[in-house]
């Protein structure tokens, strides 16, 4: 650490937990919070996000079709999902042949999924002959239950966004897909004249679930994990609570200012995204380019042109690459802080960069003395003869051919 006045020794229950940063028990620990698909929450979700001017549009799938749908299985394909939702009892399960009865009520009745109007199962059981293409029947279980035979994707919760506008009906002001939400709907139904391959050709990403499920909230789509939507289902710092934990170091970066709450988190809400293994919150993509977005807007509008041309001179010299560092591609704060460096101290002592460089936990990485092992002056040494070696050979020649040209 080389500026004390960066790190606080923190007590706050939203402090990171205690743990080995290998072990998964810590390594994948974060917030528990979870949002059921409700047709409410999908309706509130996009009565939050519209203020915004980048409304999500997320509905429950109705109206489709698996008597014409060449392209999906048929409860008696063996190996293979078919869905089933809870329906009041009509009568019709007493018009299904005892055979086929039989090997459903089963499937249905041991079934241990937790979504309470919507089960998924494999068939594993061979059919009697000639019901292959048997579908939207009704099977009755113990208990007096009835589950219905629907099509695959009845009630998955789709994020369809991107198609409210490249809907290829949209004409003059009128959206199609956006009508539904506008008009207080949940869910989206599947034109009665449109054919099934058309379905499949156009078929959205999923919301992270189906109706009913409860989804993590680092598993919804980007546009839904904005603050306002965190705020109003109670997803705040204050309901972090990490059982284990304790006084911990916590180090911002020099320069660091608080994220923009009325913006939200995550690139292009005023604030870079952190990656975490296990949460994503951003398209991977996304947090690639962060780190080149950052340095690009900064190197080319600032004021100090001069400054930021010899922190990219130094740059050349005492090099870091993403390629040497532990998923360097989506690390974005250490990169920046390290460039930082460089911003810094472009008018100062060579020394005293040499000396920040030396305690990067970048340049630990790439040049191998992370974690090393001197019991001599540990405080005063650098590390092993790799880095010692290059600060000599290296990033002193090029400093010299540098100044000389």
């Amino acid at each position: 650490l080389t500026q004390d006045d960066e790190c606080i020794l923190s007590n706050k229950h939203t402090t990171c937990p205690v743990g080995d940063s290998t072990s998964r028990s810590t390594q994948f620990q974060a917030p528990d919070f979870f949002l059921q698909l409700t047709p409410d929450n999908l309706k509130a979700i996009y009565n939050i996000t519209l203020p915004s001017g980048e409304a999500t549009y997320l509905y429950a799938v109705e109206g489709l079709r698996q008597s014409d749908d060449q392209d999906v299985s048929t409860p008696c394909t063996l190996r293979q999902r078919t869905r089933w939702i809870n329906v009041p009892c009509s009568g019709d399960a007493a018009t299904v042949p005892a055979a086929i009865a039989s090997i459903f009520e089963r499937l249905l009745h041991w079934d241990s999924g937790t979504n309470p109007f919507i089960k998924d199962i494999w068939n594993g059981i061979p059919c009697p002959s000639g019901y292959e293409d048997y579908v939207d029947f009704e099977i009755e279980t113990r208990g007096g239950v009835c589950w219905k035979n629907v099509h695959p994707d009845h009630w998955d919760v789709l994020d369809f966004t991107e198609w409210v506008e490249n809907h290829p009906g949209n004409i003059l002001n009128r959206r199609p897909i956006a009508e539904f939400a506008e008009a207080d709907e949940a869910f989206l139904q599947y034109p009665s004249w449109h054919d099934m391959p058309r379905w499949h050709s156009n078929k959205q990403p999923s919301a992270g679930g189906r109706l009913y499920d409860w989804v993590h909230f680092f598993d919804l789509p980007t546009g839904v994990r904005t603050h306002a939507v965190a705020k109003h289902f109670g997803f705040t710092p204050d309901a972090i609570a990490y059982t284990n934990a304790s006084a911990t170091l916590v180090c911002g970066s020099r320069g660091e200012v608080a994220n923009d709450p009325v913006r939200g988190g995550s690139q292009g809400r005023g604030a870079f995204d952190a990656y975490i293994r296990g949460f994503p919150r951003s398209d991977t993509d996304e947090i690639i380019r962060q780190k080149r977005t950052v340095w690009t807007q900064i190197a080319l509008n600032a004021n100090d042109q001069l400054r930021q041309r010899v922190a990219w001179a130094l740059s050349q010299i005492l090099v870091v690459s993403p390629d040497g560092v532990d998923h360097g591609n989506l690390v974005t704060e250490d990169f920046v802080h390290y460039y930082d460096i460089f911003v810094q101290n472009a008018f100062g002592n060579y020394f005293d960069i040499l000396k920040e460089v030396a305690h990067s936990p970048l340049m630990a990485e790439m040049l191998t003395f992370l974690q090393s092992r001197s019991t001599a002056r540990i405080y005063q040494n650098t590390g092993r003869v790799e880095y010692a070696d290059e600060v000599r050979t290296n990033y002193y020649t090029r400093c010299s051919r540098f100044l000389v040209l």
